[in-house]
């Protein structure tokens, strides 16, 4: 383990200075395959996490605030006293989600994307009335995510009861589909940081807070992860490997071409 360390801060610092590599002037492209893809699994990659580092991210995100040069691109222009706004950032932070939302509920909730990079508007919907602060947008804008609280009523024996109802929508706003998450009734999203989050890969979603029936013998918070594809991603495609960081970071160009893809 100590090995591996001190070859992986030997890297980053390689990295760091942009130094020139080859094969004659470093025998970094001998060490073995597995002891590479050891190295890479304490990297950060900006495409692929594990469960564990995606649990750790999400659960250490802070309250957002976004430049207030977006307020231009919202839908209502001149936002009024009435109007309460919150906003996500993708995983990487090249993507704001904005939500505004009108508490004298003529207006409704409208979310609003825009890449941070061009300023560019990605997409603008309407949410309806029931939308609340807990949004949260994938790493490259094509998904959505937002908590819908209704009030449903039932009528067993001819009794009206009426209960809040909570999910999770997910929508991919290019194939125009939607998904949807009951969120147990004993779960509260927490209020002070953002609740929701996309992992990096998009394939999940995560919920932050507290469930009363867990709190009963577990006082941290608790959180909930839902897939958002039917069928698993490949292992092969998630794990983590030098060769793959060498890619995604363009350097090393030289190196690359010594480590089996």
């Amino acid at each position: 383990m100590k090995k591996q360390l001190f070859i992986l801060l030997s890297f980053v610092n390689m990295n760091t200075h942009s130094m020139e590599i080859t094969p004659e002037t470093c025998s970094f492209y001998k060490i073995p395959i597995d002891i590479l893809n050891q190295i890479a699994s304490y990297l950060t990659f900006i495409d692929r996490e594990t469960e564990t580092e995606f649990i750790e991210r999400t659960t250490k995100m802070d309250a957002h605030t976004f430049d207030n040069k977006y307020l231009s691109r919202l839908p209502i222009k001149n936002p009024s006293e009435q109007e309460s706004l919150y906003s996500a950032c993708c995983p990487d932070n090249k993507i704001i989600a904005i939500l505004q939302c009108f508490n004298d509920c003529l207006e409704g909730s409208s979310l609003t994307v825009i890449n941070q990079e061009n300023d560019k508007v990605l997409y603008v919907e309407h949410l309806g009335l029931n939308a609340c602060s807990n949004i949260a947008v994938s790493r490259n804008g094509s998904m959505i995510a937002f908590a819908d609280i209704s009030v449903n009523t039932s009528n067993p024996g001819n009794d009206y009861i009426q209960y809040l109802k909570e999910e999770l929508i997910v929508k991919n706003v290019n194939l125009k589909t939607k998904l949807s998450f009951r969120i147990p009734y004993t779960f509260v999203l927490r209020a002070q940081s953002p609740a929701i989050a996309f992992n990096k890969q998009t394939t999940h979603i995560i919920i932050h807070g507290a469930d009363s029936e867990k709190l009963k013998t577990d006082l941290s918070l608790h959180h909930i992860i839902f897939p958002l594809t039917a069928t698993p991603a490949c292992d092969d495609d998630n794990k983590k490997t030098l060769a793959k960081y060498f890619t995604q970071r363009r350097i090393c160009k030289d190196l690359l071409k010594q480590i089996p893809q």
